[in-house]
Formats: C-alpha cells, structure tokens, sequence
C-alpha cells in the first residue's frame, strides 16, 4: 500500500473553502488504496478571522487516515510575537517541515503533497533528497496561482519579486505540480521555464456528492411562504475593505507602493453593485418581487459598512457561518445565486475560479455572475438561464434580476439533472484523477 503524506495548514475541525479540497483529498485516497498521513496545524484555542471552525467536517475523515498535528512554537497556538498572518504561517510552516523530517526519519513515505496556500509551505520538503531512489516524490497543489494571482497585494515590487524567485524555486524542487484552473496552469508554463521540466496538471476544485445528495433525500422544497421575494444568495467571503483606501499619510504611501501581479479591480468582490441594482430596481416600483440579499460567511466591517450606506440595508440578511450541509442546503433553496470576481481589463483572463463556482453549477439554480473573462465565467455562461455580466455592469445585473421575476421555486428536478451535468467535478472523480497522477507518477520513479 503505497503511503501518502499529506501536508496541509487547513484540516477539519477548520472550515472554510482550504479544508474542503484537503479533507476529499485525504478521504478518497484512503479509499482508493493509500496509507494516508496528514501533517496540519494544531486545533487554535482562539481562531483568526481566516479560519472558522466547522467541526461538522471532521466527519469525512476516515479512521485509517492518521493526523499529525504541529503547534506554532509554543505547542498549541500562534506565538503572541506572530503580529501578522504571514509571520503565524511562516512560523507554523518552519514547525511542519522538522515534524516532516522527523516522520520520514522513523518510516517510508512514497510521496509527500504539499497543498498550498499558505504558500509559506513550499520550504516544508526542502530538506528532501530528491536524487535519492528512496526518497518520496513531492507533489505541490496550488489552490490559487500564487505569485501570479492578481489578487494578492504585495507591500512593494520587491516582496513580489521574492515571492516569484520561490516559485520558480518550487518548480525546480517538485516532481509535480497541480494547477487548478487551465488559465492558471497556462500562466505558469508562460512565466517560469522551470515549469517546462516538471508536469504541471489541472485538478480543478469541486462538490460533495454527500452533500447534495442529503438535500435530495430530505429536503421537501415546499413552496416559499414569501413569494413576494427573489431570494439572491451569496455564500464565502467578501472583500469590501477594497471599497475603502487607507487613510492618513503612512496608509497613502503604503498604497502607493503596493503591487499587484495583475492590473485588477478588486472592488468587483463586493456587494456594493448588486446593492445599488437592488436599491434601483426597488425605488422603480417596477418589480412583482423584490429582491433580498442573503450573505452567508462572516461579515467583516468593511462589508457592513457597504451594506449600511447602500441605502437597502433592510433588504439584507446577514446569516454568518453556516456549517457546510447547511450552506448547501441554503445553496439549492436559493432563488438565484451571486457570483462575483474581480474586474480586468478588456482582453485579459482571471486565472482563478472561486471555489463556491461548482457548488452553485451543482446545485441547479440561477447563477448572476458579475465577472470579468475566465474560467468560471465560461462554466456559468455555458448553462441556459445563467445570466453574465461585468462585475460593475449594474445596469446588466438589474436587467437579470427583472428576468427573473417569474423564476419558478427551487425542486428536486432541476437539482438531480445538475448533479449529472456536473458529475465530473463531483471530488470524488478528483480524488481518482489525483490517484491516478500519483501512481503514474510512481511508475515512472521504477522505470
């Protein structure tokens, strides 16, 4: 039985969209033949804004898949000298690669994968021999395209230029590495000439068959006793501090000397444009039912801010973390469903798909997608009765939202031929392409 190490900062009891993909890793590889061995942080006493606690994951871990779990340098939290989230990652990274060397010391270990972010932990097997016969082979899953992600804002050019010399540095250390959009891995092949000697594969992320299918099972969809609402859902995190620049001198500056990889506009992962649609469509009086927000995720201050001055305040339902189940279950009850992205210009492509995309194509209903050109806006304009549209285009967004006026109510129909239509990006089809990619990768090793 081959053995798997398996080295992720996020693990159930964490949630949030950097567990999901590591724990149906983990869960489907046990089942598909691998010893697997899970190398994650500690359980935090006290968890940071990035990652809520979703014990109701902890479930898909199967028995046979055994957990190590690494503290911050003092056993069991980050360091109180830790001031920013990048030093808590770096610090925990450093503590996972002597916990790695120490396991791989005491036993055999075939391959070693290491899914990133945090991106600290690509050093995590630097200490590995790759020359040697006996030594595992290390595969790095990239859930975002790193130092090529538009999205991540770098201090100066500099920082992003140290960031890019890691990358490259990965590619010259990794036996392979996994992409997980096509336009991610595209973007890599093109920049780094590293990347031309290792390969570099598409796993894209995906939905949980379990989870639907528990919707399927019990959930009656009885009619909406409001049926004068379109219920719009969002579920995951919102960055409306982008809405508010930095104040004073030294916030002015830092921005100024702030980069980003891509020319993006990131206010586009906001709720203010489908805000300022809704409060056009409802001051009109035009609409048979008004549309309501429903925000699933914790609200920082900033997007409460937004919603607070949009002037619909009062057509927004702040609903928090949910458990995942139940954020499905929301996901499929839902009238239609909010996607946004960040705005590029004109003849480029965003490299990421945010993760929520296949949940919403699985779940069958609408999708408002307020995106620029990219993978996941071709996923969610290739269904009928999608509506697309620039992440600032309110006029557009308001026209969607008037189509959808005479939307019939969410049902089991519609749900199960989704499922089928997206069976392919159902994880546990991932999880067998990623086991496929492993032993190809092990074959290769004995010829």
């Amino acid at each position: 039985m081959p053995h798997l190490v398996l080295v992720s900062y996020y693990f159930p009891p964490d949630g949030g969209a950097g567990t999901q993909r590591p724990v149906s890793f983990a869960r489907h590889l046990a089942t598909l033949g691998w010893a697997v061995t899970v190398i994650t942080k500690v359980v935090p006493g006290q968890r940071q804004d990035w990652e809520p606690e979703d014990s109701s994951l902890e479930s898909n871990v199967p028995d046979s898949v055994r957990v190590l779990r690494v503290g911050f340098g003092d056993g069991s939290s980050p360091d109180s000298t830790c001031r920013s989230r990048k030093r808590i990652m770096a610090n925990w990274a450093r503590h996972a690669g002597h916990r790695l060397d120490r396991l791989l010391e005491s036993e055999t270990a075939d391959v070693v994968l290491v899914t990133m972010s945090p991106f600290e932990a690509a050093g995590i097997p630097a200490r590995i021999n790759a020359a040697s016969a006996s030594s595992p082979r290390v595969v790095f899953d990239l859930r975002d395209p790193w130092a090529l992600d538009g999205w991540r804002s770098y201090r100066t050019r500099f920082h992003w230029k140290q960031d890019l010399a890691r990358m490259d540095s990965m590619f010259r250390h990794a036996d392979m590495v996994i992409a997980n959009t096509p336009g991610s891995r595209a973007a890599m092949l093109e920049r780094f000439r590293s990347a031309a000697h290792v390969p570099v594969e598409v796993l894209t992320n995906g939905w949980n068959i379990d989870d639907f299918q528990h919707v399927l099972d019990t959930c009656s969809f009885e009619p909406r006793t409001d049926g004068g609402v379109l219920e719009i859902l969002h579920a995951g995190t919102l960055h409306s501090n982008t809405l508010y620049p930095r104040t004073g001198l030294k916030g002015r500056l830092a921005e100024l000397a702030s980069y980003r990889p891509e020319p993006i506009n990131p206010t586009g992962r906001t709720p203010y444009f489908l805000l300022e649609a809704i409060r056009r469509i409802v001051d009109s009086g035009a609409c048979s039912r008004r549309p309501r927000l429903k925000l699933l995720g914790d609200i920082d201050p900033a997007t409460r801010r937004c919603i607070e001055e949009s002037g619909v305040q009062e057509l927004v339902d702040e609903v928090g973390y949910l458990p995942h189940q139940q954020s499905v279950e929301a996901l499929c009850r839902a009238d239609v469903l909010f996607l946004p992205l960040h705005g590029l210009p004109e003849g480029r492509r965003a490299l990421i798909t945010p993760g929520k995309t296949y949940e919403y194509l699985a779940s069958g209903r609408p999708i408002l997608g307020a995106m620029c050109d990219s993978d996941a806006r071709d996923l969610v304009a290739s269904v009928p009765g999608n509506q697309c549209v620039e992440f600032d285009d309110i006029d557009g967004m308001c026209d969607s939202i008037m189509k959808w006026q005479s939307l019939p109510p969410a049902g089991t129909e519609a749900l199960s031929e989704a499922m089928v239509r997206w069976q392919n990006f159902e994880r546990s089809r991932i999880a067998g392409n990623l086991d496929q990619l492993l032993r190809g990768l092990l074959e290769s090793r004995e010829a």
